[in-house]
């Protein structure tokens, strides 16, 4: 005997399927909302996943060509002791004026750069005092278990600058996705 299955059906059967594949082959764990375990394709590694979106919409008022930290963007905890940690931030940016040739935003974890590579992003003197739409990522290691804070900085590339911001107009929309590599 044969079953017809009417098209309109199909999500629900596929949302179906990968529900029963994933209380078979995972361990999830939810924390405010905010937090899941997923195994990387069978093995005993595991991925978390921290998403922060707390933060508002705030600016550094001068900006030279020295680093200078903008704001924290939320804190995260590191479950292994000797994890892989990549940090991407999704949202958006400003640099109000610049009397020089633009500027750089880099994401960083507890006051420190990436160590491997780097998480920057340019503004261009023609992004200057526009909103920019980036997503910055990087990778950092040797952070060790425990509590760690996820920040964004910001310096001018020569001359000075003003109101270098994070989440400029306040939309709600940026966010941080931290991924534990364990």
């Amino acid at each position: 005997m044969k079953t017809k299955i009417n098209s309109s059906t199909y999500p629900a059967i596929l949302f179906s399927f990968i529900l029963v594949l994933l209380s078979f082959n995972s361990s999830h764990v939810f924390a405010a909302d905010k937090v899941v375990v997923i195994p990387l394709n069978g093995k005993s590694t595991s991925t978390t996943l921290t998403v922060l979106d707390s933060f508002s919409c705030t600016s550094l008022s001068s900006v030279t060509t020295t680093y200078a930290k903008i704001s924290d963007l939320g804190s995260f905890i590191q479950n292994g002791s000797s994890s892989t940690i990549e940090a991407t931030f999704y949202g958006t940016i400003l640099l109000s004026t610049s009397t020089g040739s633009g500027a750089q935003f880099e994401l960083r974890i507890d006051d420190t750069a990436s160590s491997i590579g780097r998480s920057r992003t340019p503004i261009t003197t023609s992004d200057v005092g526009n909103i920019v739409h980036i997503s910055i990522s990087g990778i950092f290691t040797n952070l060790g278990a425990g509590s760690h804070t996820v920040s964004m900085w910001a310096r001018v590339l020569s001359g000075t600058g003003t109101n270098a911001g994070v989440a400029p107009g306040c939309y709600n929309t940026d966010h941080v996705i931290v991924k534990e590599f364990e």
